[in-house]
């Protein structure tokens, strides 16, 4: 498995399955799109979207990290009922569990890119000195709203491609 020193030496990662680990473990209540710095940089959690995964891959799979995920992970439900609506939280199955990310595998794969993303590992990128998680999203978001109404998110590639590995080169 690579390291995580050698990713910036690494040509191209052709598959998730070739993503270094973190050496050291990422925070485990770590908000959505916020950093947190290790010895290897600045890192945002590429979370549980396969639009974030999809960011990831597209701006630059060198710049990846993996670490198995052992949280307990939880499902916020809401009931509605005669009486009224009831709201609880309830762990997630580790069936649930790897559905949900195999679901985010399928639109990986529906967009073009590799699918083969192994569950169980939460997802990381490396974060260029000067860029945010803000500045990704949005010229992800301008890419977007440039596009013409009603192309299918794979066509989007190309486009959002060229803008993520823009600001990663930059």
């Amino acid at each position: 498995m690579p390291s995580l020193q050698s990713m910036s030496d690494a040509p191209e990662v052709a598959s998730w399955t070739a993503v270094a680990l973190l050496p050291e473990p990422p925070p485990v209540d770590l908000a959505d799109r916020t950093t947190f710095r290790t010895s290897a940089g600045e890192f945002w959690e590429c979370g549980d979207s396969g639009w974030d995964l999809m960011i990831g891959w597209l701006a630059d799979p060198a710049t990846l990290a993996r670490f198995p995920d052992h949280r307990m992970h939880r499902w916020e439900v809401t009931e509605e009922t005669i009486t009224g609506v009831r709201s609880y939280t309830r762990p997630t199955t580790d069936d649930e569990q790897k559905e949900f990310e195999e679901d985010q595998n399928v639109f990986l794969h529906d967009m073009g890119l590799p699918a083969d993303r192994p569950t169980g590992f939460r997802w990381l990128q490396r974060l260029p000195d000067g860029v945010t998680v803000e500045k990704i999203h949005s010229a992800t978001l301008r890419a977007q709203r440039d596009m013409p109404i009603g192309v299918h998110p794979r066509d989007m590639v190309p486009v959002l491609r060229q803008v993520l590995q823009g600001l990663f080169r930059s």
